[in-house]
């Protein structure tokens, strides 16, 4: 049996003076120390087209299980650095914790520079509609990549589609692809990506 691919979302809010502090711990320690865990295949982030200093993290993970393991536990809590340590004492930051249901298991782009996400609120019961939705909006674009995924934890019930590419992928949103599922979509938003330094 094929374990299904794990995702790690991280939107991080600093307020305007820790902006450039928290780019750098990203760029310099943050992403360097989670990439050394077993189970972290890759690390994105982008940064919100609307809502400058919302940004997003995205960990692509062999399974949902590694952020519950040895190796990753011991690197976070009391085994943070102090610089992360301060980074989270001063901005916001929502976890999310996911895992791959549809198309397979596939990881976060590299080529696309832009993201969308979609949210669908307590839609469990319509994953089938929701994979659809998203395979008839977008499967048909040049250069788009599309991914669903079940919330784990806290966030179970909630479906996630990220979509990347270069275009303008919210254009492509065909409420009627989702049928009744639409009525769960609880939030949209597109993110650019940060190139590392």
């Amino acid at each position: 049996m094929t374990v299904a691919y794990g995702l790690l979302m991280v939107i991080s809010e600093p307020p305007a003076a820790l902006d450039e502090e928290l780019n750098a711990w990203y760029d310099t320690e943050h992403i360097r120390d989670r990439m050394a865990v077993p189970g972290f295949l890759q690390a994105e982030r982008f940064v919100s087209i609307y809502r400058p200093m919302r940004y997003l993290a995205l960990y692509d993970l062999e399974a949902i299980d590694v952020l519950h393991g040895d190796a990753y536990l011991s690197g976070t809590g009391d085994g943070d650095s102090p610089w992360t340590k301060r980074i989270i004492s001063l901005a916001k930051f929502t976890r999310i914790e996911a895992a791959q249901i549809a198309p397979g298991q596939s990881v976060t782009s590299a080529k696309g520079s832009r993201i969308l996400l979609l949210v669908f609120a307590a839609a469990d019961a319509v994953a089938d509609q929701v994979i659809d939705g998203a395979e008839t909006c977008w499967s048909s674009v040049e250069g788009a990549e599309w991914r669903v995924f079940g919330g784990r934890g806290a966030e179970r019930g909630t479906l996630y589609v990220l979509v990347s590419g270069h275009l303008d992928l919210e254009r492509h949103l065909a409420p009627e692809a989702f049928g009744r599922a639409f009525a769960l979509l609880a939030h949209t938003e597109t993110f650019c990506r940060i190139d590392r330094a």
